[in-house]
């Protein structure tokens, strides 16, 4: 009776011996499948943060292009309400003797000249009521203007100005026998 007790037990243990190598081999099979679909999720997802990255660089790159194209869109704005301006002269003082004038000669190279149709803007404080502007260009546009503004002691002139490479801005005085003191401040807007 041992014996056959010996017997159905080593039965018994080979059965689980045999159970337990074939469940290891099974759940060995899974795990390494698992294994190689980690690995590839793994993959996937190095592969989707290198493409999130990429965007994201993209995104910034676009942004700045925005920005660019804002800051332009702002300034061609500015140009067509004219209210973008270049200062040609900022209130200097300067003597200026009895019935003469300060030339401002308004060039390509030096100041850019008059690249957009606008108006020029002179304010001039003087100790004379004899002060005047005037402003002469030749535009592209083969138009010839000449015009002179009287202003008096503290007055500011207003002339129109179409896109000219050359624009003479004179500024001053008719008095016959005393000379004179004159800020000027000139400014394009555009």
């Amino acid at each position: 009776m041992v014996r056959k007790a010996v017997i159905a037990l080593g039965t018994v243990c080979v059965i689980l011996v045999v159970g337990l190598v074939g469940a290891i081999a099974h759940y060995t099979s899974i795990t390494s499948g698992k294994d190689s679909i980690i690995g590839t999720k793994n993959t996937q997802i190095e592969s989707l943060n290198s493409q999130i990255s990429s965007l994201n660089s993209q995104v910034t790159n676009l942004k700045s292009q925005l920005s660019n194209l804002n800051d332009t869109v702002n300034d061609l704005n500015s140009v067509a309400n004219l209210t973008k301006y270049t200062e040609w002269a900022g209130g200097e003082t300067m003597p200026q003797q009895a019935n003469s004038y300060t030339t401002w000669a308004i060039r390509g190279a030096t100041y850019g000249g008059a690249n957009y149709a606008g108006y020029i803007k002179v304010h001039v404080e003087s100790n004379t009521t004899n002060a005047y502007v005037r402003v002469t260009y030749s535009s592209w546009y083969g138009v010839d203007y000449d015009n002179q503004i009287v202003v008096g002691t503290n007055g500011t002139a207003v002339f129109p100005a179409l896109p000219a490479p050359n624009i003479e801005i004179r500024v001053g005085n008719t008095n016959l026998s005393d000379g004179v003191t004159i800020a000027v401040t000139i400014r394009y807007y555009y």
